[in-house]
């Protein structure tokens, strides 16, 4: 679109100075028509856009030595081209007519032809070179300027939206510190009256801190795989003093668990959902929690037969989606999450495999 509007303005130029050309022309020259005028254009356009072309080419680039030797040898083969049009043979001498002459030679008369052609259409070729420089440039400016605009108010976005995030999360805070906070004014005064029950409020306490922290915005986002067995383990034994039922749970831990790290609740959200859907009461199908430490990385196993009984629970889908999202965002490709779900089974097995161990291992 912006090269067809040039275009179209440079036809509009043209015509325009056609028709000055004439009236200019035919006050000293009753034989000068319009049709030879316009004859005369592409001439003039062919001085023009040549030595605006070489200006661009040579001058702007400051080739200066080649620009000025391509100006000479154009300014040489255009003058040959007017002294052949003007002064030649040719019966036709169409541009021959709007000279007050007999159209014999004169040296005088050709040199100010030559001045006044290319002095004129070299002149107007360097005035639009510079108007069209001028307004690169401007345009470059405006548009670093837009650029700068839209980045500013891109941080600003996103500096609101930190703050949002921020402040929901020290939000949602708030009402698990005073409940941390009443559990543990249960605890000590439990701690002489009923040390039993005490130990149970204790066991609760840590694992509610244990999630406050996993959720805290200024926290690490791993923590130590045998804190996550460790909270894992407290939550089995909250989930049992708080039943009159047998729970079966059948752990197969191995390894260092000190050697790496995990996102919070990982592990613990796969036991959740055992419990959650799962046949844990039955000694013959217990949940198997597995986790292997492998040499580049380890291995989480989660597997529970599903209840034969409607438990009556809501399945809201936001832990496991929350936990494979997690692992994308900490891990990437490293961490595959592999989900075998059928009509009996509900098998989950989380991979850690860490690139960097993998390469110093092969």
């Amino acid at each position: 679109m912006i090269s067809l509007t040039i275009k179209r303005e440079h036809l509009g130029f043209w015509v325009l100075y056609g028709l000055y050309f004439y009236v200019l022309n035919a006050l000293g020259n009753e034989e000068m028509t319009i049709g030879t005028a316009f004859l005369s254009l592409p001439f003039f356009a062919f001085v023009f856009y040549t030595v605006h072309y070489i200006i661009k080419r040579f001058f702007a680039p400051r080739r200066y030595l080649i620009g000025a030797l391509m100006l000479v040898c154009f300014y040489i083969f255009s003058s040959s081209l007017i002294y052949m049009l003007s002064y030649g043979q040719s019966d036709a001498l169409v541009y021959g007519k709007y000279i007050v002459a007999d159209y014999e030679f004169n040296w005088r008369e050709f040199l100010q032809t030559l001045l006044v052609l290319h002095g004129h259409f070299s002149i107007l070729a360097l005035l639009y070179f510079y108007y069209r420089e001028q307004l690169r440039i401007t345009q470059e400016k405006l548009a670093e300027a837009e650029r700068r605009l839209a980045l500013e108010q891109q941080k600003v976005a996103l500096e609101e939206q930190k703050r949002r995030y921020e402040y929901a999360a020290l939000a949602a805070q708030v009402s698990p510190h005073m409940m941390a906070n009443i559990f543990q004014n249960w605890k000590q005064e439990l701690k002489t009256l009923k040390p039993e029950l005490g130990r149970q409020v204790d066991r609760l306490y840590h694992l509610m801190r244990f999630y406050m922290e996993a959720d805290h915005p200024d926290r690490f986002r791993t923590i130590l795989l045998d804190d996550e067995v460790e909270a894992v383990y407290n939550y089995i034994e909250v989930r049992r003093e708080g039943s009159d039922c047998e729970f079966f749970i059948d752990f197969d831990i191995a390894g260092n668990l000190e050697r790496f790290s995990v996102p919070p609740t990982t592990l613990l959200t796969l036991v959740e959902n055992a419990f959650k859907y799962g046949e844990v009461e039955h000694p013959d199908f217990p949940v198997r929690v597995q986790v292997r430490i492998q040499q580049a990385g380890y291995r989480i196993t989660v597997e529970n037969r599903k209840a034969r009984v409607d438990k009556n629970v809501v399945s809201h889908g936001y832990g496991l989606k929350n936990l494979e999202r997690r692992l994308e965002i900490l891990y990437d490709s490293q961490a595959s999450i592999t989900i075998n779900d059928t009509e009996e089974y509900y098998h989950v097995i989380i991979l850690i495999e860490f690139e960097h161990l993998k390469h110093l291992l092969s």
